[in-house]
């Protein structure tokens, strides 16, 4: 068996079952028949009167949160993981337009938009001391990809 080549050989996903129950909004509607939602490392959009099923595959990691502008044009969805992001994607091309990558850590905890169509992405910084954990809102522009505030909590917030 020395000296062999692996099989040409690739695989193809052909359908997903099931999603991940755990998170909150995990699945909204783009329209009356067509649903957004998330399971593992996957974005699903599924066309409910076709039963057809397209993938967003941008992470590399769980998909922990998402969001749908309010034109629905776009989703957003946080991953956890040791580098997380935030991809900001097309519901019908599953095109990636964003990837917010601006030093979050441990993980995206809730994703969504404001009126103006930005993202707003919540994640909890690690940061150890006598006091437990800092928590940190990062707000960003998709446009720039900057950060363009961070919120520290105060001690008593939840």
């Amino acid at each position: 068996m020395t000296g062999r080549a692996p099989p040409d050989a690739s695989l193809r996903l052909q359908w997903i079952f099931g999603y991940n129950g755990v998170a909150k909004r995990n699945v909204q509607f783009l329209s009356e028949d067509v649903i957004v939602y998330f399971t593992a490392g996957v974005g699903v959009v599924y066309r409910l009167k076709e039963r057809e099923q397209k993938y967003f595959h941008g992470h590399n990691d769980d998909i922990t949160c998402l969001a749908v502008s309010g034109d629905k044009s776009k989703v957003a969805t946080g991953q956890i993981g040791d580098d997380p992001y935030v991809c900001v994607w097309h519901p019908h091309t599953m095109e990636t337009l964003s990837v917010l990558k601006d030093g979050h850590m441990n993980g995206i905890r809730r994703v969504q938009f404001n009126s103006d169509g930005k993202v707003r992405g919540h994640s909890e910084v690690a940061k150890r001391s006598r006091w437990g954990h800092d928590k940190v809102i990062r707000l960003h522009q998709i446009s720039c990809r900057w950060t363009v505030q961070n919120i520290p909590s105060l001690p008593n917030d939840v």
